[in-house]
């Protein structure tokens, strides 16, 4: 008890600082050994949005070993959930708007883009891995890679990822006797440290003259213009050294392996490679109804598009209508179009009483873009009077 008494109170008297450092995986230099900061933010490693990198279809699929947990020598059911929370969890911690995993359950064959498994400390250390484990990650050069922000600039896609944890060096934080609460919480960040290598993020402090920030001032976090995201960085020396990025090997002390937050620093690195782009929302303010008059009155259920909708991005726009109303009810019915129309697909009785100036549908509808954008509006269908009448004659439809 006094042991975690200590650890709780060294863990809340860490405060890690505000720094904007961060590193990436592919540094490139000039002739003089100077790092090439454009072209290194350009190039370097990073899932893309085009057809070769995982983020084509909107998410990063990843696969956790069903057997990861018994593999660290757990087997109290209850213990096993805790411990395979953490792995998603970890994957979890870097989501974005832009940023978005698919888990699933599944043993490593290398048809999933990342896979996240065990093996004993030999295998890891022949794979070149360390105490926690080992990120694996495989690149191509594409000559057309799009970014998430839609910038299409050339360099290296990843393709896929092997993480591979060292079971020999987890089983033991698990066989110590830790509350299963707290012995998950290293687990949790080395988790969340090897995806990040697998999203194309490096280690700070492996060569800190190198590290990237937006100014020369260590302690105030990097804001990220996303239709920008490179705009304004400089090489920076500083780094805050309890980073999730930072290895274990270089925590200033033991207990922050415990702390499993991001840090400025660690959301400074995944929002210039994944820059969130700004959605605009599809436009309805000149969406019309297609026909906009239904002639013969005939009783016969006609098909209603609903056009006019823009996006100005370009996105596909889904349109759903949502109510249809009308003012002319037959006797004994209610206003509401009810038996004379149906929402999906819409469509609407050709009919109307013959002692008014027509019927007038009001269809309420919403419209969407895939991407969190929507909008709503309005479109109204006339079933005039008779054949000569253009119109209803009410502020429905124009003559």
């Amino acid at each position: 008890m006094l042991l975690w008494t200590l650890a709780a109170a060294a863990l809340l008297a860490a405060t890690p600082t505000e720094a904007g450092a961060f590193s990436v995986l592919g540094k490139v230099f000039d002739f003089q050994g100077e790092m090439d900061l454009a072209e290194t933010l350009r190039t370097t490693d990073r899932w893309s949005v085009d057809a070769g990198g995982g983020l084509h279809d909107g998410v990063i699929e990843v696969a956790i070993d069903p057997a990861l947990a018994a593999s660290l020598g757990v087997e109290d059911p209850e213990e096993r959930a805790r411990v395979e929370q953490a792995v998603v969890d970890g994957v979890l911690r870097w989501r974005s708007p832009v940023l978005a995993f698919d888990i699933k359950w599944a043993a490593p064959d290398g048809s999933h883009e990342i896979e996240i498994t065990t093996a004993p400390d030999a295998e890891v250390r022949a794979l070149g891995g360390g105490q926690g484990g080992i990120a694996i990650v495989h690149s191509e050069w594409s000559e057309e890679r799009l970014l998430s922000n839609g910038a299409s600039i050339p360099g290296w896609s990843i393709t896929s990822v092997e993480i591979v944890f060292n079971a020999t060096t987890l089983t033991q934080l698990f066989d110590i006797g830790l509350p299963i609460h707290v012995a998950v919480k290293p687990l949790l960040r080395l988790t969340t440290h090897e995806v990040g290598h697998g999203l194309g993020f490096a280690h700070p402090t492996d060569d800190p003259a190198w590290n990237i920030d937006s100014d020369d001032d260590p302690y105030n976090p990097l804001v990220v213009d996303p239709a920008a995201p490179f705009e304004g960085l400089v090489v920076s020396p500083y780094v805050d050294d309890t980073a999730i990025m930072v290895p274990a090997s270089d925590l200033p002390t033991v207990l922050l392996a415990f702390e499993t937050a991001l840090v400025p620093d660690d959301r400074a690195v995944r929002d210039v490679l994944y820059p969130e782009w700004a959605n605009a929302a599809p436009v309805c303010s000149d969406a019309v109804a297609s026909p906009a008059l239904l002639w013969p009155p005939d009783r016969k259920m006609v098909p209603v598009a609903i056009e006019g909708i823009s996006d100005p991005d370009g996105d596909p726009v889904q349109v759903h209508a949502t109510l249809v109303t009308q003012d002319d009810g037959e006797a004994g019915s209610p206003p509401e179009a009810g038996p004379d129309s149906q929402l999906a697909p819409l469509a609407l009785r050709a009919q109307r009483s013959g002692r008014g100036p027509g019927r007038i549908y009001q269809v309420s509808f919403s419209a969407e873009d895939g991407n969190g954008g929507s909008c709503r509006g309005l479109v109204r269908v006339c079933v005039p009077h008779d054949a000569s009448s253009h119109g209803c004659g009410r502020d429905g439809v124009r003559r």
